[in-house]
């Protein structure tokens, strides 16, 4: 392969990491200064009374505090066991809260879930966050807990 080829290949892969790494950051600006953090953890949680479906837990990890959920829509698929869902949660930790929009996808006969969540602010420590996360577990929802782990940044100005 030729270092012409092999340019090409690698252009090819970097260009979109580049300007999705730029669209997650909101592109170049003067004085911009932020700070990237890495977190990873788990998560356990429980359903609570509300008129979808809500939950709330413990996290633990580099973020330590509540989890607590709530779904606004969910939407079957040809498979009747795998279902989208959408909806927003708040972490508090003592240091400040998070908050945050997901999408996730269920199946309900495994109870396995991957959840995309985007970070959309924060108060204390995390006022102005931004970032994201993936939360991949199981939920049962006969006896109504999961168990997942995340990892993800969360980026403040």
């Amino acid at each position: 392969m030729t270092n012409v080829v092999r340019t090409k290949h690698v252009w090819k892969l970097a260009l979109p990491l580049m300007i999705a790494w730029a669209t997650f950051l909101g592109g170049p600006t003067s004085a911009r200064a932020t700070t990237a953090l890495a977190v990873n953890g788990t998560l356990s949680t429980h359903i609570v009374s509300c008129s979808t479906l809500c939950t709330s837990g413990t996290i633990s990890g580099t973020l330590s505090g509540t989890f607590d959920y709530t779904m606004s829509t969910m939407t079957a698929t040809s498979n009747g066991n795998i279902f989208f869902l959408e909806g927003t949660f708040v972490i508090v930790t003592s240091t400040g809260t998070l908050t945050a929009t997901d999408k996730t996808v269920w199946n309900v006969s495994t109870g396995q879930f991957n959840d995309i969540a985007f970070i959309t602010g924060g108060t204390g420590a995390y006022a102005g966050a931004t970032g994201v996360m993936d939360i991949v577990g199981t939920f049962d929802i006969a006896a109504g807990t999961g168990q997942s782990q995340y990892a993800g940044a969360v980026v403040l100005p």
